[in-house]
């Protein structure tokens, strides 16, 4: 089974036999919570000890995050997941919020602007990214992250490049 067709026609190609190869839609939680904050919270949630999501923070972070608070104070990045790394930790602030794992996520959906997925490294569907797009939360994200998701450049998410993309969606 896998989650999405590019991962079918990979197992195929590997010799798998067409017939035993199934997609399924992954499990995440479908909220009823639709995204009305005009806050300059920015979002970016997940298991925040593991490397493709600790480095995509201290990535946007260093490239973006900071650049937009040099511009305007009110801005605060919400990292949000159980363990995060130590090299993470060393970034929070009071405009940096590392909360550790959370039972709720509709809190953070709540007070944030967006979810950003800067992601670094991964493959497959982000679970994160189904999930803030269920809860009407405006998702920026690169190729990493939206790869297996059929959505749509700036009617289901909004899809960047460079820091600048992330820069100027977030604006």
């Amino acid at each position: 089974m896998t989650f999405n067709d590019k991962d079918k026609n990979l197992l195929i190609k590997n010799g798998v036999d067409r017939a035993h190869v199934k997609t399924i839609t992954p499990f995440y939680h479908n909220y009823n919570y639709r995204q009305t904050s005009k806050s300059k919270n920015i979002l970016f949630f997940g298991a925040m000890s593991r490397p493709e999501n600790y480095e995509s923070c201290i990535w946007f972070i260093e490239n973006v995050f900071l650049k937009l608070h040099n511009q305007d104070l009110e801005y605060k990045f919400y990292v949000v997941g159980g363990n995060p790394n130590p090299k993470l930790l060393k970034y929070k602030s009071r405009n940096i919020i590392i909360t550790g794992f959370v039972q709720n996520l509709e809190e953070y959906f709540e007070k944030c602007m967006c979810l950003v997925a800067p992601l670094l490294l991964g493959a497959g569907i982000k679970i994160k990214i189904l999930e803030a797009m269920s809860a009407g939360i405006p998702v920026l994200t690169n190729d990493i992250g939206i790869e297996g998701i059929p959505a749509e450049d700036n009617v289901s998410y909004l899809h960047c490049n460079s820091e600048q993309d992330y820069i100027d969606k977030i604006k």
